[in-house]
């Protein structure tokens, strides 16, 4: 079909610090707006998640893992609501608008375009 693919030694990739490339062709990195701060906090995230896994886990081997309701009980620790909003107290919220849909689009893939460098520039 000739759509471009994703490669890796191409300079407008340079800059993507996490990708994951879609199986599909056209092969596309998916996690394109992923920047160094937000890949830490992923980083976080998952350290965390495998802490608890790897602890019901341990506990589980050594015979402590009692029922099903014992189990369901320790895995509600990796899907407790998230204290994002406390955690970084400081965001920032875009709203994007224009006169037609297609206007917003466009703007909207320009803004993030800039908000990306902004953020990775800091």
């Amino acid at each position: 079909l000739g759509l471009p693919v994703w490669n890796a030694y191409h300079v407008s990739n340079a800059r993507q610090v996490a990708p994951i490339i879609t199986p599909a062709y056209p092969a596309m990195n998916s996690t394109l707006s992923v920047s160094r701060q937000t890949l830490q906090i992923l980083h976080e995230e998952f350290c965390r998640g495998h802490d608890i896994v790897d602890r019901l886990w341990k506990e589980h081997v050594k015979g402590g893992g009692g029922g099903d309701d014992v189990a369901g009980e320790a895995f509600a620790e990796l899907f407790e609501p998230s204290d994002f909003f406390i955690a970084y107290p400081y965001y920032l919220s875009l709203c994007i608008v224009g006169p037609t849909q297609a206007d917003a689009q466009a703007w909207a893939g320009f803004v993030e375009s800039r908000l990306r460098r902004l953020v990775s520039d800091m």
